[in-house]
């Protein structure tokens, strides 16, 4: 036995002929398999009240008929649903505080401060040598900013001249 094509064309839309309607099932459908009619329903309206302006902050909705029926479901409810954006309030702060990401660290890790922007490089004066270099930035230890003349080679035994 095959099995029907679901893409096969039987009758056009626009036909006034009624096609044949499926015999009644003795089955019982399934909610997951069947699509309600009221999810059908193309009045259908839902008001969504939302406590910020992020994706962290909690969100409460409201689902009606139609307008006049979310409209009447929210007048109709208004200490409840005070209540509820209380309480709701009040869960999503106690939820973010226990599960919240931990602080970024002030020094390290690439990002915690902010160097500004280096400024033009400074006249050499007479007793720099001509080997030195001029470096400026925020130290990692002490986050105090710096602006010094120093050698290129790392491993130099010479001391940094600070500005």
């Amino acid at each position: 036995m095959t099995a029907p094509d679901p893409f096969a064309v039987t009758s056009s839309p626009w036909e006034d002929t009624p096609t044949a309607t499926p015999e009644a099932s003795t089955e019982e459908k399934s909610p997951m398999n069947s699509i309600s009619r009221d999810c059908m329903d193309i009045n259908r309206v839902r008001v969504t009240l939302k406590g910020g302006v992020g994706y962290e902050a909690p969100w409460i909705t409201i689902d009606g008929a139609d307008i006049p029926d979310a409209l009447k479901a929210m007048q109709d409810f208004k200490a409840e649903l005070a209540e509820l954006i209380e309480i709701t309030g009040k869960s999503a702060s106690f939820f973010h505080a226990k599960y919240q990401a931990p602080a970024k660290q002030a020094f390290g890790g690439g990002g915690g401060v902010k160097q500004p922007a280096p400024s033009a490089q400074p006249d050499r004066p007479a007793n720099v040598p001509p080997h030195f270099v001029y470096r400026e930035g925020v130290g990692k230890a002490s986050g105090k900013p710096y602006k010094m003349w120093c050698s290129t080679d790392r491993n130099s035994n010479e001391k940094p001249i600070f500005v």
